[in-house]
């Protein structure tokens, strides 16, 4: 019985020193919500996110499509 404790014992010792250490994984940093770039539109100079501004050919960029027909303007 005690020669069953001991290679129990020795086995869970090996296993211990052979399993990788567990490193506590670090938390990503949520990224900032509403932080993003606003440009004015070419035609009535509201500003509008980047990202939902329309371009016409020539860069110009507007906050909807009958103002990008419209052109640039006031």
């Amino acid at each position: 019985m005690l020669r069953l404790i001991l290679i129990a014992l020795m086995g869970w010792i090996v296993w211990r020193l052979l399993a990788p250490a567990k490193i506590p994984k670090v938390k990503k940093q949520p990224e900032m919500p509403g932080v993003e770039n606003v440009v004015a539109c070419a035609h009535c100079g509201i500003y509008v996110p980047e990202r939902e501004m329309l371009a016409d050919t020539d860069g110009r960029r507007y906050c909807c499509a009958e103002h990008k027909k419209l052109g640039a303007g006031t």
